[in-house]
């Protein structure tokens, strides 16, 4: 049975909720700003529950939340170059928030710091925004669902555009399945089932697909985080910060000194795999000195870039159509 407690708050002097949620095998702790995972417990080999996602020290850098930690991350998730759309015809130039050359997660409207009401909804919760000023064409009607079932927590995201425009919403939790961030996730283990793997330019654009095949970036037989982080920090990437394009299967997450292990499943066709290389400037909450590799993005999503990258993106989203996302997380 899972229970659920809100909890007025403020962020930064701004009124937000807090939902707490039990489902047994689940704690989690979600927020109405950015309709966010703030904490997520689940046990160890032991039966001991802790924290497995990156927060902040302090609940007030949730307000802005400059990473993106445990943020719905949209309207369009990713970096868009040439910073730039094209609607019925007619070019729209988009923010340059990435390097002064690209357009990252919409910008300064981006759905991680938008305020979303929540409503309490079988097993879980849902999560409500109307953009009053929208970051592209069109007005979108946004819904987060987040149920929780035992061990398995369920993601769907809902979109309902009045215009044509473009949607591409991914979950941007930290995951760390050490607990409360004892070790980096170096030495966690990944298996992923993708045969393709973006390759990066030096400005961290999508240059083509490539086979998996014979590179570091084959997944498809676990291996730990380290093998493939550490050559390349010689990178301007300074890690894994590369879209994945999913075949059929499960991606699988594990720490094999807590015996957490963290299945993924999503109808989505990608999921971009970042191993947090960049400094954190805010305080974290983790008893390391170090601040990078603390933890592992596992951004599910449509391609980044797709509407520069395919004749037919599948962000696309005409007007008066809904378009949905799902993906479902499962702790073992």
């Amino acid at each position: 049975m899972t229970t659920i407690r809100f909890e007025a708050t403020t962020l930064a002097g701004h009124e937000a909720t807090l939902v707490h949620v039990d489902s047994g095998a689940i704690k989690a702790v979600l927020c109405s700003r950015g309709a966010s995972i703030i904490r997520l417990e689940t046990a160890d080999r032991h039966g001991v529950f802790d924290n497995v996602v990156l927060s902040y020290q302090n609940l007030d850098d949730f307000y802005q939340n400059p990473k993106y930690l445990g943020a719905t991350t949209g309207p369009y998730a990713g970096r868009i170059y040439p910073p730039e759309m094209t609607v019925g015809g007619k070019r729209i130039a988009l923010e340059k928030n990435f390097q002064n050359h690209a357009h990252l997660h919409g910008g300064s409207r981006s759905l991680a710091r938008a305020d979303f009401t929540v409503e309490a909804i079988d097993q879980g919760v849902c999560f409500t925004h109307i953009p009053t000023e929208p970051a592209y064409p069109g007005h979108v009607f946004y819904k987060a669902y987040y149920r929780f079932e035992g061990p398995v927590m369920t993601l769907e995201y809902e979109t309902l555009a009045n215009a044509d425009t473009y949607t591409n919403l991914t979950q941007h939790a930290y995951f760390n399945l050490s607990g409360s961030i004892r070790r980096t996730v170096l030495d966690h283990t990944l298996c992923l089932p993708a045969s393709h793997v973006g390759q990066l330019d030096a400005s961290l654009i999508t240059e083509r697909l490539i086979p998996v095949e014979g590179t570091l970036f084959d997944f498809r037989r676990t291996k730990t985080l380290r093998e493939v982080v550490i050559p390349l920090k010689k990178t301007p990437q300074m890690g894994l910060d590369h879209p994945f394009v999913l075949d059929e299967g499960t991606i699988v997450l594990a720490d094999p000194e807590s015996g957490r292990a963290l299945h993924i499943e999503t109808d989505q066709d990608t999921v971009v795999v970042y191993s947090h290389n960049f400094i954190i400037d805010q305080p974290v909450a983790t008893p390391l000195e170090e601040n990078q590799h603390l933890a592992l993005c596992l951004e599910t999503q449509h391609y980044p870039n797709d509407l520069h990258f395919f004749t037919r993106p599948a962000s696309a989203h005409p007007e008066h159509t809904h378009h949905r996302q799902m993906t479902r997380y499962t702790f073992k």
